[in-house]
Protein backbone atom coordinates (compact mmCIF):
# COMPACT_ATOMS: atom_id res chain seq x y z
CA UNK A 1 0.00 0.00 0.00
CA UNK A 2 1.42 3.30 -1.16
CA UNK A 3 2.52 6.14 1.60
CA UNK A 4 0.55 8.92 1.10
CA UNK A 5 2.07 12.30 -0.31
CA UNK A 6 3.91 14.27 2.25
CA UNK A 7 2.86 17.79 2.92
CA UNK A 8 4.51 21.09 3.92
CA UNK A 9 5.41 21.53 7.64
CA UNK A 10 3.54 23.98 9.24
CA UNK A 11 6.32 25.83 11.45
CA UNK A 12 8.43 25.93 7.78
CA UNK A 13 7.17 24.60 5.42
CA UNK A 14 9.37 21.61 4.55
CA UNK A 15 7.65 18.86 3.11
CA UNK A 16 7.12 16.07 5.80
CA UNK A 17 4.38 13.45 6.21
CA UNK A 18 2.99 14.78 9.30
CA UNK A 19 1.97 18.48 10.47
CA UNK A 20 5.61 18.86 11.40
CA UNK A 21 8.78 18.09 10.12
CA UNK A 22 11.40 16.20 12.68
CA UNK A 23 13.77 19.53 13.29
CA UNK A 24 10.10 21.47 14.30
CA UNK A 25 9.23 18.91 16.83
CA UNK A 26 12.17 18.87 18.61
CA UNK A 27 12.24 22.79 18.38
CA UNK A 28 8.79 23.10 20.06
CA UNK A 29 7.27 24.31 16.99
CA UNK A 30 3.93 22.55 17.71
CA UNK A 31 0.15 23.36 18.25
CA UNK A 32 0.02 23.56 21.86
CA UNK A 33 -3.32 25.45 22.17
CA UNK A 34 -4.30 25.64 26.14
CA UNK A 35 -7.11 23.13 26.81
CA UNK A 36 -10.51 24.88 27.56
CA UNK A 37 -10.61 24.88 31.00
CA UNK A 38 -7.12 26.89 30.96
CA UNK A 39 -8.99 29.52 28.61
CA UNK A 40 -11.53 29.91 31.31
CA UNK A 41 -14.22 27.65 30.26
CA UNK A 42 -14.66 25.69 34.09
CA UNK A 43 -16.96 23.50 35.37
CA UNK A 44 -18.51 27.07 36.85
CA UNK A 45 -18.87 28.28 33.16
CA UNK A 46 -20.81 25.39 31.90
CA UNK A 47 -23.24 25.33 34.45
CA UNK A 48 -24.00 29.25 33.55
CA UNK A 49 -24.07 28.71 30.06
CA UNK A 50 -26.47 26.08 30.23
CA UNK A 51 -28.94 27.99 32.15
CA UNK A 52 -28.46 30.81 29.82
CA UNK A 53 -29.69 28.83 26.70
CA UNK A 54 -32.51 27.81 29.29
CA UNK A 55 -33.25 31.30 29.19
CA UNK A 56 -32.23 32.19 25.53
CA UNK A 57 -32.94 28.81 23.34
CA UNK A 58 -32.79 30.26 19.89
CA UNK A 59 -29.55 31.13 17.92
CA UNK A 60 -29.53 34.94 17.43
CA UNK A 61 -27.70 34.52 13.89
CA UNK A 62 -24.20 35.55 12.72
CA UNK A 63 -24.22 38.09 11.39
CA UNK A 64 -27.34 39.43 13.58
CA UNK A 65 -30.25 37.87 11.54
CA UNK A 66 -28.30 35.65 9.93
CA UNK A 67 -30.67 33.03 9.51
CA UNK A 68 -33.78 35.65 8.27
CA UNK A 69 -37.45 34.05 9.89
CA UNK A 70 -36.22 30.31 10.43
CA UNK A 71 -36.25 29.23 13.61
CA UNK A 72 -32.88 27.62 15.14
CA UNK A 73 -32.11 26.47 18.24
CA UNK A 74 -29.11 28.01 19.97
CA UNK A 75 -26.75 25.37 21.12
CA UNK A 76 -23.67 27.06 22.54
CA UNK A 77 -23.25 30.77 24.19
CA UNK A 78 -21.34 33.23 22.60
CA UNK A 79 -19.02 36.03 23.84
CA UNK A 80 -19.90 39.25 21.64
CA UNK A 81 -16.46 40.50 22.66
CA UNK A 82 -13.68 37.93 23.06
CA UNK A 83 -12.93 38.22 27.04
CA UNK A 84 -9.19 36.90 26.34
CA UNK A 85 -8.65 36.22 30.17
CA UNK A 86 -10.71 39.13 31.42
CA UNK A 87 -12.50 36.85 33.64
CA UNK A 88 -15.18 40.20 34.21
CA UNK A 89 -15.58 40.34 30.93
CA UNK A 90 -16.25 36.41 30.27
CA UNK A 91 -18.73 36.40 32.89
CA UNK A 92 -20.98 40.00 31.90
CA UNK A 93 -24.13 38.49 30.77
CA UNK A 94 -24.66 41.36 28.25
CA UNK A 95 -21.28 39.88 26.87
CA UNK A 96 -23.03 36.69 25.60
CA UNK A 97 -25.52 35.67 23.19
CA UNK A 98 -26.79 32.38 21.95
CA UNK A 99 -26.00 30.83 18.66
CA UNK A 100 -25.93 27.77 16.98
CA UNK A 101 -22.65 26.49 16.42
CA UNK A 102 -22.56 27.16 12.64
CA UNK A 103 -22.83 30.76 13.48
CA UNK A 104 -20.58 30.67 16.25
CA UNK A 105 -17.80 29.02 13.57
CA UNK A 106 -18.77 31.40 11.09
CA UNK A 107 -18.00 34.66 13.69
CA UNK A 108 -14.91 32.41 14.73
CA UNK A 109 -13.65 32.38 10.99
CA UNK A 110 -14.97 35.81 10.09
CA UNK A 111 -12.93 37.51 13.30
CA UNK A 112 -10.52 35.30 14.44
CA UNK A 113 -9.62 34.21 10.67
CA UNK A 114 -9.99 30.35 11.18
CA UNK A 115 -7.24 28.31 12.45
CA UNK A 116 -4.63 28.56 14.23
CA UNK A 117 -5.61 29.63 17.12
CA UNK A 118 -3.69 30.93 20.71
Amino acid sequence: MPFASKTPCRGCGATTHGRYCEACREAGRVDQRPSSSQRGYTYSWQQASAKYLEAHPLCVGYPLGFHGKVVVPAECVDHIQAFKGDYKLQWDEANWQPLCLACNSRKGVALEGGLPRD
